[in-house]
């Protein structure tokens, strides 16, 4: 049979002579004279559907927090990290998205090889590790100077990158390859429904968590909210490694840990390379939602957080209801339908302008994400992509592994094509309970919208009366000649560049390579005589809350930050 060329035909064939007939709870596997592992895939009963509760688990703690990054990423967009771009920031989702599969290219192997119980426990660890570490991170990626072995803690600790990419990342790919090879090789028929079933973790996680994120954030603060968060995964870490530590796997000879024989099989490798496309453009949607919903469609700071939620939440049907007809449909036939209008969904996505047609798309879209990350791990567990069944670990960490390549670059080219922060949009709404402002305008507070400078075009020359902030910063505050209007407030803090003005109170200046220039300004939402303007656009940000009166009530919906956002 190898000696025939490979055709759509020859794979129906094959699966005809290679798959004998199931029968219920009785079904055996073809056996593989190179397999080592002669316990026989019972395909039901309950010790073997607790497999798939802890698979859920593992997909909570691996594909739902990644699939939460939406979240982050617009929080550190617009708070935590303001000074990075959002290509720059989705390299922290797009190494975490990487390493989940790629590390199956290690850890498959070694769960055929019987080390089921150190892989899940140390993945778990990982994973909770990687998100207190996040808690404490206050930067993207800096080091200056060669960090002692004693302080590496805190190297980990204070960047975002390491802490929720990398160390977050490989907790996921440790354990996730191993639960998956375990629940794929204890199912036959019932094997897509079982995966499926499993996966909605995914999405159960990537619901919770970005609520969590978004609900906790405001009243604890950015660390106790992703410490949260890491609380619920180590619940689901301790659930997963109960159940599937029981039984640790047989220990057999030491192999690679690549299956070279896959490699000559064209219908593995062409299934493997698609899948890697697939992946390219796979988190574009579920990074950049947030994003998206908030600078375009106009959406409200909260709502634009809740938009990652919609879209996972969207996401269960996609992977559970295609599989309840399987008996009809082939799981290669609902993949390559789901892949065909996941294509046109993209093209459509540049067409949403309004709230409404945003949510809907939204939903479209996440029941077809359902269908790319569920489909492929059942159909490659088929005797035509993985003949032997004591290698399925390895080819599923080998298929994922190829196709995470995808998902490296996918989101950060993505990020430097489409920045949304380009175009001509006020790029924040805010309200400022600090003491120099209430001096300013003479009320308990101001609300102004932040412009980047090159968007902001200003006529006439109006007069600047400069002065000395109780901040120690100087600013410059400019006035209408005509009428003394007040119009704006210029920053020039001197601090590490020429000019770092206080955030959201004047020019926010930073240097760019070459010496020029980013800043800002700032414009009182007062001056403007459109009324409408201003019903439309509530506050997104409130800054120096900790000065704020008890008695005047937070905006809801908007970011609570005590003292200046960051530069």
């Amino acid at each position: 049979m190898a000696s025939r060329p490979w055709t759509s035909k020859v794979l129906v064939e094959m699966s005809k002579e290679t798959v004998p007939p199931l029968d219920g709870n009785n079904a055996q596997p073809a056996e593989s004279p190179d397999d080592d592992d002669s316990k026989p895939r019972i395909n039901g009963g309950l010790e073997v559907w607790l497999t798939v509760v802890a698979l859920f688990c593992v997909f909570v703690n691996s594909w739902g927090v990644l699939t939460t990054f939406g979240a982050f990423q617009e929080f550190y967009q617009t708070v935590l990290l303001p000074d990075q771009t959002p290509s720059a920031i989705s390299w922290v989702g797009s190494i975490q998205a990487t390493l989940i599969p790629m590390v199956g290219i290690f850890s498959g192997p070694l769960v055929d090889s019987g080390y089921l119980r150190p892989l899940i426990i140390s993945g778990s660890f990982l994973t909770v590790f990687g998100l207190m570490m996040t808690s404490l991170s206050s930067e993207y990626y800096q080091v200056k100077t060669p960090i002692p072995f004693r302080v590496s803690l805190q190297l980990i600790a204070g960047k975002v990158l390491l802490a929720q990419g990398f160390c977050v990342g490989l907790g996921g790919g440790i354990a996730y390859i191993p639960a998956l090879a375990v629940v794929s090789t204890r199912f036959t028929t019932k094997r897509p429904i079982a995966i499926g079933v499993a996966s909605i973790g995914s999405s159960v996680g990537a619901v919770i968590f970005p609520v969590m994120f978004r609900q906790l954030q405001p009243k604890i603060g950015f660390p106790w909210a992703v410490r949260c968060i890491g609380f619920v995964s180590l619940l689901m870490g301790l659930v997963a490694c109960t159940i599937l530590c029981r039984r640790p796997g047989l220990k057999t000879r030491a192999r690679s840990l690549v299956d070279w024989t896959a490699f000559r099989e064209p219908s593995y490798m062409m299934f493997s390379v698609s899948l890697t496309c697939v992946m390219l453009a796979y988190y574009v949607p579920i990074f950049y939602v947030a994003s998206y919903g908030r600078v375009v469609v106009h959406t409200t700071t909260s709502l634009s957080f809740y938009m990652v939620a919609i879209v996972n939440g969207s996401s269960v049907i996609g992977r559970v209801v295609p599989y309840l007809l399987v008996a009809y449909v082939k799981s290669i036939a609902i993949l390559v339908l789901a892949v065909t209008a996941s294509a046109i969904a993209m093209f459509t996505w540049i067409a949403v302008s309004s709230i409404p047609g945003f949510i809907v798309w939204a939903c479209y879209w996440g029941t077809l994400s359902g269908v790319l990350v569920t489909a492929p791990t059942s159909i490659v567990a088929h005797p035509v992509f993985c003949p032997r069944p004591n290698y399925m670990g390895t080819r599923l960490g080998m298929m994922w592994g190829i196709s995470s390549f995808g998902a490296l670059g996918g989101t950060p080219i993505a990020g430097a094509l489409v920045n949304l922060d380009t175009g001509k949009f006020v790029r924040a709404q805010a309200l400022c309970h600090c003491i120099d402002c209430r001096k300013l305008t003479g009320t308990l507070f101001s609300y102004s919208f932040v412009f980047k400078s090159t968007d902001l075009d200003i006529s006439g020359s109006p007069k600047a009366v400069a002065k000395m902030a109780e901040s120690g910063n100087a600013i410059k505050n400019y006035f209408c000649p005509d009428c003394g209007a007040y119009h704006r407030i210029e920053d020039a803090k001197q601090q590490l560049t020429q000019f770092l003005g206080t955030p959201l109170f004047g020019r926010r200046s930073k240097q760019k390579t070459g010496g020029d220039f980013d800043d800002e300004t700032i414009v009182r939402a007062g001056i403007f005589d459109d009324v409408g303007l201003l019903q439309a656009r509530k506050p997104d940000v409130e800054i120096y809350t900790d000065r704020r009166l008890e008695w005047i009530t937070p905006i809801e919906g908007a970011d609570q930050v005590c003292g200046m956002l960051s530069l």
